[in-house]
């Protein structure tokens, strides 16, 4: 009977071991949970499992009996961990003109669009901000390049930090230290 393992962090769980002076006795607390099937999952169910894993809170750790180490498995969870925090992050937008603006993965393809027919477009061209409060008048093609150029240095930024952490799991040669890799991002 396959079991699919998933681990959540609980920063309340952290916060109120820092509370009570734990913190040299317990880092990074998880809330582990396991789940048996009578049956091996097709790569739907997996995708489905895994969706409603994600959207609970959940990364995935792997599946206990794999044949993975407990360490790959620990590994898996922390940069499964590491990608969703990535996605929050970049899910928040950049700032241009004191104003956020979407880089969900449409926006995305907007601001390149944007971007590569920025000589082409009739000016002014009217943006909306990632909540829909306001909006922002672009100029010109300068200010197209300006924004592009914030809209990726941000998302840029958000990888690379994500990259930073991975490189410390990869680094990490026991289960302890993969663990007492913070995201704090």
């Amino acid at each position: 009977m396959p079991t699919y393992h998933y681990s959540r962090q609980n920063e309340d769980i952290d916060r109120r071991i820092r509370d009570v002076d734990l913190v040299p006795l317990a880092v990074n607390c998880a809330v582990e949970l396991f789940i048996d099937f009578d049956h091996d999952l097709t790569s739907d169910e997996r995708a489905a499992l895994d969706q409603a894993m994600l959207d609970a809170g959940y990364a995935f750790a792997g599946v206990d009996n794999s044949g993975e180490s407990g360490l790959e498995q620990t590994k898996r969870a922390k940069y499964l961990a590491i990608d969703t925090r990535t996605e929050e992050l970049i899910d928040q937008g950049f700032s241009f003109a004191g104003k956020v603006f979407s880089l969900s993965s449409n926006a995305q393809k907007y601001w390149i669009g944007m971007m590569v027919g920025k000589d082409l477009l009739t000016y002014p061209l009217v943006v909306n901000t990632l909540d829909d409060s306001s909006t922002l008048s672009v100029t010109d093609a300068v200010m197209v390049l300006q924004m592009y150029g914030t809209a990726m240095g941000t998302v840029k930024a958000h990888l690379a930090s994500g990259t930073a952490l991975k490189d410390l799991v990869r680094a990490a040669t026991t289960i302890p230290e993969v663990q007492a890799i913070v995201d704090s991002r």
